[in-house]
Formats: C-alpha cells, sequence, structure tokens
C-alpha cells in the first residue's frame, strides 16, 4: 500500500524535531531505557546465583552484559529512527516495505552482538509477542473468533508438555524452563529445602495425631535416613504418602506464589520511603502488596502444583504403570488452575517454552535439521513485523508490549502513535479494522495517554 508524500516526515514521523536525523536520538533513549531496564535484571540472576558478591563477576560479566544487550536494543532504535526517513525520501513515499525494512536491518545486526547463549530466549520473546499480534489482528479483521476460555487450555496444554519434558527428557530443557518447572511443581527424587522443612512439619503433626498401640507405643512407620517416610505405594518415588504429596504440593506452590507476588509489589516502594510515612499511602500500599490479587496468584501456583501432583499419583495407581501420559494428563489438569491468572503475557511465554522444546525433541530425534543462522534471521523478522504492526495496527499490539516500548523511548511511541494517526487512517484499512482501530484509539489509548511521560501526544491528541 502506497501513501504518498502529502504527508511529510517532520509532522508524522518525527514530530518533535524538524531535522530528519533522529536515529541518533532513537539510539540514546533506547540504550539508557535498556540499561535500567537489564542492570536490575542480571543483579537479580546474579543474586540467585550468589555470584553478584563478587567484584569479578560484576566487572567482567554482570557490567560487559548489561552493556552488550543495551547495544542490541540501541542498534535497533537507531535503524528505526534513521533508516525510515531515509527510505521514506528515496521512494518519494510511505511504502509498507519500508517500516519492514528499517527494523528488520537493525535487528538483524544487534542479534549478532548479543550472546550466542541468550539469542535462542530472545527469539522466543518476540515470536510469542508476534503470535499474539497475530491473532489480535485476526481477531480485529473478524477472521477468527475469540474461544472461550482459550488462554486458559494453551497454558494447560503448554503446562501437560512441559511436566512430561522435565520428567522423562530433561536434558532438552534449557536453563530458565527446568528452573522454573522444578520451582513451581517440584522434582519428587529432588526435594528442596522447602520441601524438606514441609514433610518435617507433616511428620510432626503425624507423631501428634496418630492414635497409641496396645502398649502405649505409637505405630511404627517406616522411615527414611533423613526421617522422612517413604510412599506406600511401589510406583511412587516420592517421600511420604500420596495425600501428604499432594498437600505439601499445595503448601508449597502458594508460600511461593504469594511471597513473590509480595515481592514484586513492595519492593518497588522501597525507593519511595515517604509512602511509609503517609498513613493513606501505606494503607493504600499494603491492601495491594497483601490483598485479593496476591492471594489470587498464590492459589493459582498451589493449585498447579496440589493438582499435577494429585493426579499424577492417582494416574499410577489406577493404571499401574509410569509412562509420559501420566505427566501430560495431570498437567493439563494441573494448568487449569490458570483461570485464577488470567495473564496474558504467562501464557504465551508458557506456550512458547513448550513449542521451543518440542522443536529441540525433534531436532534431537532428527525429524528436523538446524538451518545455518536460523536464529538470526527468525529474530529479525519477527522483530521487523512487530515494529511493522506498531506502526500501521497500534491497536493490534499487546497493551504491556506497548507500554514498554514507550518507556524504552521516554515516550517517543505515544507521540508517534499520535502523529500517524491520519497517516494509518489512509492507509486503506479494512472496514472492520478500522472500526476497531477507532474504538482503541477513542478508548483504550485515550485512558493510556493520562499516565503517558510524553507531554507532546497528550497536547496535540485529537478524537476522532
Amino acid at each position: 500500500m502506497t501513501i504518498h508524500s502529502k504527508f511529510p516526515c517532520n509532522e508524522t514521523l518525527h514530530p518533535f524535531f524538524d531535522s530528519c536525523r533522529v536515529g541518533p536520538y532513537f539510539c540514546r533513549t533506547a540504550f539508557l531505557a535498556s540499561a535500567k531496564i537489564y542492570l536490575p535484571l542480571f543483579l537479580l540472576s546474579g543474586l540467585l546465583s550468589k555470584k553478584a558478591f563478587s567484584v569479578s563477576y560484576v566487572v567482567y560479566k554482570l557490567l560487559p552484559s548489561v552493556f552488550r544487550s543495551s547495544a542490541m536494543i540501541a542498534i535497533i532504535g537507531l535503524s528505526w529512527g534513521d533508516l525510515v526517513c531515509r527510505l521514506r525520501n528515496l521512494f518519494g513515499a510511505h511504502y509498507r516495505i519500508n517500516y519492514f525494512i528499517a527494523p528488520f536491518v537493525g535487528s538483524l545486526i544487534g542479534i549478532l552482538i548479543e550472546k550466542q547463549q541468550r539469542r535462542g530466549e530472545l527469539v522466543v520473546y518476540v515470536l510469542n509477542n508476534l503470535a499474539d499480534n497475530v491473532y489480535r489482528m485476526l481477531l480485529s479483521r473478524r477472521l477468527v473468533r475469540e474461544i472461550p476460555h482459550g488462554l486458559t487450555y494453551l497454558f494447560a496444554a503448554a503446562i501437560g508438555v512441559l511436566h512430561m519434558f522435565l520428567v522423562r527428557h530433561r536434558e532438552l530443557l534449557g536453563g530458565s524452563e527446568r528452573a522454573l518447572m522444578q520451582t513451581v511443581i517440584g522434582v519428587e527424587q529432588q526435594p528442596d529445602a522447602l520441601e524438606r522443612c514441609l514433610h518435617r512439619g507433616c511428620e510432626s503433626l503425624r507423631r501428634l495425631l496418630l492414635p497409641k498401640a496396645a502398649g502405649g507405643a505409637t505405630e511404627e512407620v517406616p522411615a527414611a535416613a533423613d526421617g522422612v517416610r517413604q510412599p506406600a505405594q511401589p510406583l511412587c518415588v516420592h517421600q511420604g504418602a500420596c495425600i501428604e504429596h499432594t498437600a505439601i504440593g499445595l503448601g508449597r506452590g502458594f508460600l511461593i506464589g504469594y511471597s513473590l507476588q509480595c515481592a514484586l509489589r513492595l519492593l518497588p516502594s522501597l525507593f519511595a520511603l515517604s509512602k511509609w510515612f503517609d498513613p493513606t499511602s501505606r494503607q493504600k500500599l499494603l491492601r495491594k502488596s497483601f490483598g485479593a490479587p496476591t492471594v489470587k496468584f498464590g492459589l493459582f501456583l498451589g493449585l498447579l502444583s496440589g493438582v499435577t501432583r494429585g493426579v499424577q499419583c492417582l494416574l499410577r495407581n489406577f493404571r499401574r504403570k509410569e509412562d509420559g501420559w501420566n505427566q501430560v494428563v495431570s498437567g493439563v489438569a494441573g494448568g487449569l488452575s490458570f483461570a485464577l491468572s488470567g495473564s496474558v503475557e504467562l501464557c504465551m511465554f508458557m506456550a512458547s517454552k513448550a513449542c521451543d522444546v518440542g522443536y529441540k525433541y525433534a531436532k534431537f530425534k532428527g525429524y528436523v535439521r538446524p538451518v545455518p543462522g536460523g536464529q538470526v534471521m527468525l529474530f529479525a523478522l519477527a522483530t521487523a513485523s512487530i515494529f511493522s504492526i506498531l506502526f500501521w495496527e497500534p491497536h493490534n499490539l499487546r497493551p504491556s508490549y506497548l507500554a514498554y516500548l514507550n518507556k524504552a523511548t521516554f515516550g517517543l511511541m505515544s507521540d508517534l502513535v499520535v502523529s500517524t494517526h491520519e497517516l494509518r487512517l489512509a492507509s486503506g484499512m479494512s472496514q472492520a479494522n478500522t472500526r476497531s482501530y477507532l474504538h482503541w484509539y477513542n478508548g483504550k489509548f485515550r485512558k493510556y495517554l493520562r499516565d503517558a511521560v510524553s507531554s507532546w501526544a497528550q497536547q496535540h491528541y485529537r478524537p476522532s
């Protein structure tokens, strides 16, 4: 689709600058914003691995990793800000391909700067964003219908696949996937410190409540070397009875989920100490940190762990055999607890991880062959598609990703959405897509601008 030069660059692409040389500004803002995001992220990873206390880790690993990842985002911003205007001036029109080529070139160069180990994670991240955007595009054009509870079913299927690979092909899971599944569901043969503590608590409670035998002594139960009872069923390899194993999974998952949500909600407030001295702000903060959403997330992880364990034990004893179907069915049953969460980001992340593990399994079996440079090309194509959707159909972009891009550019993305509004309407969108866009632009985006970083977009916004 071609839109001719009646929309000049300084009125659409960069209304906040008269010159077309806005690439360095995009590069600088993207680098600074990305460094603010990556520094605490990599620092938290180092703290969890107990490496952040080493000076050599900070100097030789933490700071270079932050610089490398921030430079990758900065190159994409430089390419977007510079090449779009150059292509528009070269061809004399706003071709749709212009807004695909510019981020494609930047992504192709930027991903080569990133470490080889992180490229796979970045590919999975952009692909799950792209899949969500394509689905939203199909919905806005009314080509597909929204499936009731579709996210819950997708999450349940992903958990079933990942649970099967965790038990039977653990070597195919990456470090992040393995750590996530082990933390949430646990490994029967390797109980962690929290699970061992809960086992000892159940053992103490059992000894208090167990009726005494005729001789005045309590009934003897076979125990392991650490004092924890062994399972009564021969097919189960976990410690303790199946009911106890299920109950411990419920409690363990709830404690992890509740503590995690409390920490994520309280940590940002530690930098705003004035809120703690104001009674009204303190009450709102405590209600937000320990309220119903936090409890609901704890229940979600608790049911995910407990139901998965319980159904797996039930299938073992009912079928009298152990195979991959037990893990798949139990994972699907536990994954239905996603109805308590409803996070689109979490669902798409787990679904993309399941697809990634499935591809690794197919490659391990020899069903598919790796393509040289496939990760680099896939990342560049997916990122270019996302930026093209951002420019022409921002209403089909995931809201959290649009907020991230707006934060990474210090509000310039909201400026771009406002300045290119007329250009977008003249691009020849379908009638259904136009109605969907105008409904978003006059509704959700208008509310979003109230909290936007940029004041330019707030001043020049005009509803249609």
